[in-house]
């Protein structure tokens, strides 16, 4: 699953899971070295701001291309083991936040839309379209912000870099401000079976 802030995704994995016996993994946006790169950084203030909230950092343009780069080296080896090495462990893998999570955060934190089109988002929805059902989880701008308050300005300007992705996947998409969570459920644990449940959902 992948979508913005307030879409629903922890309730919908975990009601999936729980009907599948699956596990449910997912994976922040800035890990391991990026992370603690971000975290020397916002100690200076010119690299201080909002663009990335969750480490009140702002980086300017052109540290971008370096930044995008550490960001995907430290993801990788997050993606190989919840998605690659786990559902062959595991009978199957629910993913509430995945590659294409990954990239909308890139892309959300740096305000680079041109990162859509490098040869790393490339890379990157190969990996996605792996899942046996990729499904984009979302909702109406005022009903995601009426959910998440405290974080409106993020996921306004998260949405429309969400639904740009989708138009490069063709995912399921899953509306949870039209319907209600056990109904989707049943839609992606459907598929899922036909699916075999061999990937991550």
């Amino acid at each position: 699953m992948f979508g913005p802030d307030g879409a629903g995704k922890t309730t919908l994995a975990r009601e999936v899971a729980s009907r599948l016996g699956c596990r449910v993994v997912w994976f922040r946006g800035t890990h391991t070295l990026a992370s603690v790169l971000a975290r020397f950084l916002r100690l200076f203030r010119v690299f201080r701001g909002s663009d990335n909230p969750y480490y009140g950092l702002r980086l300017p343009s052109g540290m971008r291309g370096l930044w995008a780069l550490i960001e995907l080296i430290s993801v990788i080896p997050h993606i190989l083991v919840k998605l690659e090495l786990m559902p062959r462990v595991c009978r199957c893998v629910v993913a509430e936040r995945s590659v294409p999570d990954f990239i909308a955060w890139v892309v959300t934190t740096l305000r680079w839309p041109e990162y859509l089109r490098s040869v790393a988002t490339s890379f990157l929805v190969r990996l996605a379209v792996r899942a046996d059902v990729l499904a984009y989880v979302t909702a109406p701008l005022k009903t995601l912000t009426a959910r998440r308050p405290e974080s409106a300005d993020l996921i306004a300007r998260q949405l429309p870099v969400y639904n740009a992705i989708a138009r490069l996947l063709n995912p399921l998409t899953l509306n949870t401000g039209c319907s209600g969570v056990a109904e989707l459920a049943n839609h992606v644990v459907r598929l899922a079976m036909q699916g075999g449940v061999t990937q991550y959902i």
